[in-house]
């Protein structure tokens, strides 16, 4: 008898029962009533012969394969590691976090190498200077900077560009500095918690369909990742204005946005997350263009927000 799978062996001898140990005895049973010893050592015909061997087939296959699980439970096996394999609402976050952590670290690294250039450059420069101011000698036979080695002029340019470049090595750290702590507050979890307060407001305030039909607060994504920008733009502003004050701007033209486009995205699908994690929103309508959702909090408290 070929067997391949269990399903073969209940159909074979019309069995009910889709558990293998069931089956091995249900099986024994019917081989003791076709055992040649129940008729004087022979089977009865050549059909109860067949099928007396087809059942030791069916024993010997078993017990082969006794580790077989049962179609039933195998389709529950299936469901239970695919619910174990599916994220948690925890998980994503902490994946979303972890997402906005690197691109702002990579955000810092792009804003940092905008500044190695003009430092080189400048350090270079000052270099070279600072060796023909200690020793102008080196150019007194020169045609042309022989003039100038040791004047007054000569001497102001030195004085310019050591003061540039200490000032631009210091100017460098302290934007350094201050970016790694702006990413700080942006991945803080009271940061994006105030920042979705204030989104609220702004949008109780100034939307006039603000209101869904049962009276809660609806918005778009679209409309966080715009009042984000707007309100991370502002320090982008007062960074630029403090950074027109330096004299050596080159650094300045390189240097990168504070916080791109790509990371407003991961910053406001994270406030999302944890907001709809937290039961404070709701999805919607997710078959829109944009996705809207819907605030879980009622008018006295949304007033509340507005008299903070």
């Amino acid at each position: 008898m070929q067997i391949n799978s269990i399903q073969d062996i209940t159909t074979r001898f019309k069995l009910r029962s889709n558990q293998q140990s069931n089956i091995i005895e249900e099986l024994k049973v019917l081989r003791v009533d076709l055992h040649p010893d129940k008729n004087g050592g022979e089977f009865e015909n050549e059909d109860h012969k067949k099928d007396y061997y087809d059942l030791e087939d069916a024993l010997n296959w078993l017990e082969k394969n006794n580790t077989l699980v049962p179609l039933s439970q195998l389709t529950d096996l299936v469901k239970v590691i695919k619910d174990l394999e599916k994220p948690t609402e925890k998980d994503v976050i902490t994946q979303l976090e972890t997402d906005l952590s690197t691109k702002l670290d990579k955000a810092k690294s792009s804003f940092s190498k905008s500044f190695q250039f003009p430092k080189i450059a400048v350090s270079t420069l000052t270099g070279v200077v600072s060796f023909i101011w200690l020793f102008p000698k080196q150019l007194s036979d020169h045609p042309i900077l022989g003039d100038y080695a040791g004047s007054f002029f000569f001497n102001q340019l030195w004085l310019i560009l050591f003061v540039s470049t200490i000032y631009l090595w210091v100017f460098n750290y302290i934007i350094e500095l201050k970016q790694t702590n702006f990413n700080k507050k942006i991945e803080s979890n009271s940061f994006q918690m105030d920042v979705f307060k204030t989104f609220l407001k702004d949008r109780l305030i100034k939307a006039s369909d603000r209101y869904a039909s049962d009276g809660f607060l609806v918005f778009s994504k679209a409309q966080l990742i715009n009042y984000l920008s707007k309100v991370l733009q502002q320090k982008k502003i007062k960074r630029l204005l403090e950074v027109i004050l330096v004299f050596y701007t080159a650094g300045l033209t390189l240097a990168k946005p504070r916080i791109d486009v790509e990371n407003l995205e991961k910053l406001g699908d994270l406030i999302l997350k944890k907001n709809l994690s937290k039961g404070t929103l709701q999805i919607y309508d997710s078959r829109s263009i944009d996705d809207l959702y819907k605030t879980n909090i009622d008018e006295r408290e949304l007033n509340s927000l507005i008299n903070d």
